[in-house]
Order: C-alpha cells, then sequence, then structure tokens
C-alpha cells in the first residue's frame, strides 16, 4: 500500500499536520479508512466522513513502529523501502519525526538518521507518573499506553543488535521492562480483587 498509495489514493489530501499541499499523489501516504472501514475521531468516536482521503501523522508513525518490527524478524527490502516512503513524504511536507526517522534510519542503514535521535539521560523522573504513582504511591492517574515510554524500550532494543549500549541504556530497558511487568501484576492484582469483592 505505501509503495502504491500514488496509484490507490489519487484523491489523498495533505494531513492537519502537514504544512503544503500536495503537488501530486505521493507514495508512503496511506488513509485513516480503507474499503468499507471509517477512521474514527479520538475526541469525539464519529466516523471521519472523509477517512478515505485523510491521514495524520500518529498513523504514520504508528505504521512506521510496526513495520520496523516486521523488519527486524524479516530484513525484508520491501519493508525498509515502504518505511522510507513513509520518511520521504513526512520529511517534505511537514519535518522530522523522531519514530519515523529512527524506523527508516535502522531499516535502510542511515545512520545519520537513527543516530539523529538519541534516548534522554535515564532518571526515574523519566518513568514518571509510573513511578511517583506505583512506587511512590502518590496519586497519579496513569495511562494505558505512553509513546514516550514506548519510543524509549523501542529505541534501546533495536540499537542493541547495532551496537554495545552505554550503562543508560542498559538501565533505560532494564526499568522500561520493569514498569511493564509491573503494570501487568498490578492489572492482574486489581482484576483478582474485582473479582474477589463480586464473589463476597
Amino acid at each position: 500500500m505505501l509503495e502504491n498509495s500514488d496509484r490507490l489514493f489519487p484523491d489523498m489530501k495533505p494531513t492537519g499536520e502537514d504544512k503544503k499541499p500536495f503537488q501530486h499523489p505521493i507514495k508512503g501516504w496511506i488513509p485513516r479508512g480503507w474499503d468499507d472501514g471509517a477512521g474514527y475521531d479520538k475526541n469525539t468516536w464519529k466516523p471521519f466522513e472523509d477517512s478515505y482521503f485523510t491521514s495524520s501523522n500518529h498513523l504514520m508513525q504508528d505504521i512506521a513502529d510496526a513495520l520496523l518490527n516486521v523488519w527486524m524478524t524479516t530484513q525484508d527490502p520491501q519493508i525498509a523501502q515502504a518505511i522510507m516512503h513513509i520518511h520521504n513524504y513526512k520529511r517534505e511536507y511537514f519535518g522530522a519525526i523522531p519514530v519515523i526517522d529512527f524506523a527508516a534510519g535502522v531499516a535502510n542503514s542511515a545512520s545519520e538518521l537513527y543516530e539523529s535521535h538519541r534516548l534522554p539521560v535515564f532518571s526515574t523522573s523519566v518513568m514518571n507518573p509510573y513511578y511517583t504513582g506505583m512506587y511512590e504511591q502518590k496519586a497519579h492517574s496513569l495511562s494505558s499506553y505512553d509513546d514516550n515510554l514506548a519510543w524509549e524500550y523501542r529505541y534501546d532494543y533495536t540499537t542493541k543488535s547495532r551496537k554495545p549500549r552505554s550503562s543508560v541504556a542498559v538501565s533505560s530497558i532494564s526499568v522500561s521492562l520493569w514498569v511493564s511487568e509491573a503494570l501487568i501484576v498490578s492489572g492482574v492484582v486489581f482484576i483478582i480483587s474485582i473479582v474477589t469483592s463480586c464473589s463476597a
């Protein structure tokens, strides 16, 4: 789809984030909805009337991230090319998006892309609100998905196979896994508590 988006979606439109109009249909673009599927607005939960013609930066970022997983498993050059199409599209019409740049750089051996985005120096504050909420027992609302934490985890385990990791990176992945496991355990405990309460 990414390789042939210029032919599949001749009426494609730029995202709300893109900074200039398309001069012609491009490669590396996918819609929010296709065929009998429809994209939904995350705020109103209503389907997009023009989902066939529109996309978003977040969608493109998630696709690049998912394709990097596939490439890490298969090393398929077509997957690498598909990610690069996304990168070329967003770089020309929007600008740099770290997750997309990183995926394109790793899959296409373009060090100038994946080395231009690095992990922050690790500290417990990087793990907030999970660390302060779960281990310091402070009042926090925990989101079901954390883009930044996922990005740090993806960066670290991907670069693991490319070069030796620093102690900072090792600490990051260790704590990321630790928090992930803690969240799973907490969820199980919470479910068991509910079931026990209902049974009582």
